[in-house]
């Protein structure tokens, strides 16, 4: 079966394997790269953080608490 734009999502099974393929590969060309800085479970989020949507602060900051209260589910999720 032939993989298209349409047919994938962002966080489908084989566009995660993509990333995580591309995450491993640049990890292991850099030699000093120690396993608790490794990149753990992830998802892949179709609005990025702005100050419009209320996830960074005036100064870009991340605000985690609205994060975290946004993505709880997504996070649960991930971690269970």
């Amino acid at each position: 079966e032939s993989l298209t734009t349409e047919s994938l999502s962002l966080n489908s099974p084989e566009v995660l394997a993509l990333y995580r393929q591309e995450l491993k590969t640049w990890s292991q060309q850099r030699a000093n790269v120690r396993p608790y800085e490794q990149i753990g479970p992830f998802r892949l989020l179709e609005e990025p953080f702005s100050l419009e949507n209320g996830l960074l602060t005036q100064t870009l900051k991340v605000k985690r608490n609205v994060v975290m209260e946004r993505y709880q589910a997504m996070i649960n999720e991930m971690f269970s």
